[in-house]
């Protein structure tokens, strides 16, 4: 380093440098937030038909009109209720597809909460090791990384069925099951069923014409 450049240096007063390290310390932040939300708002509801509503994370219901592509934010939930049915896109074509009555709450960046009814989630392959994709319910935790999951919600009753990929169903005693194409298990509170042969009602659940 030049004699001048340490003299600058040692001339700078310690309360300039301090300013300098906060500037910098908050730009950082600033980015990381704006990452965040870009990742976060990456998922929407792309299309809807019937009674549709989002509960907001500051506890207010948004009823969906014409408009499309309203984002879901981390913490809030899509409710189809009686006669509604709704599709999420998410990054690299991930989707999501929501039949009558259900609920289903984003939880995290890679994680979704079904509440009740039957929701299909579609992850597909991307570049590199995909994220472990994580979807919750009263009574078994589902995780994969790419391929397409069936989750239906009933009283006491989850069922899981998967259409492409392989998925690790966990019940409430902790068992998991290997699920593969075509296979399906349900889990109540206190046990998980063995693997059997997917059911039609979720098997074809995924190919519905509406939205």
């Amino acid at each position: 380093m030049r004699p001048e450049a340490n003299t600058m240096y040692r001339k700078m007063p310690a309360n300039t440098l301090l300013v300098w390290a906060l500037i910098f310390f908050q730009a950082v932040i600033c980015f990381g937030q704006t990452a965040t939300g870009t990742v976060q708002a990456e998922w929407h509801v792309a299309s809807f038909s019937g009674g549709v509503t989002i509960e907001r994370s500051s506890r207010s219901t948004e009823a969906m009109s014409e408009s499309r592509n309203a984002p879901i934010w981390i913490g809030e939930k899509v409710d189809t209720r009686e006669t509604g049915q709704a599709r999420i896109d998410g990054p690299d074509g991930h989707q999501i597809r929501l039949r009558e009555r259900t609920k289903i709450r984003r939880a995290d960046v890679s994680a979704w909460e079904v509440e009740s009814g039957l929701a299909g989630f579609r992850f597909e392959q991307t570049a590199g090791e995909p994220p472990l994709n994580l979807v919750l319910s009263p009574w078994a935790k589902v995780e994969f990384r790419s391929g397409i999951v069936i989750v239906k919600v009933a009283p006491y009753l989850t069922r899981v069925a998967v259409l492409k990929g392989t998925a690790e169903v966990t019940g409430q005693g902790g068992l998991t099951r290997t699920l593969g194409p075509k296979q399906e298990c349900a889990a109540v509170p206190s046990a998980i069923s063995s693997v059997y042969e997917a059911t039609d009602d979720l098997y074809f659940a995924w190919y519905w014409d509406k939205p």
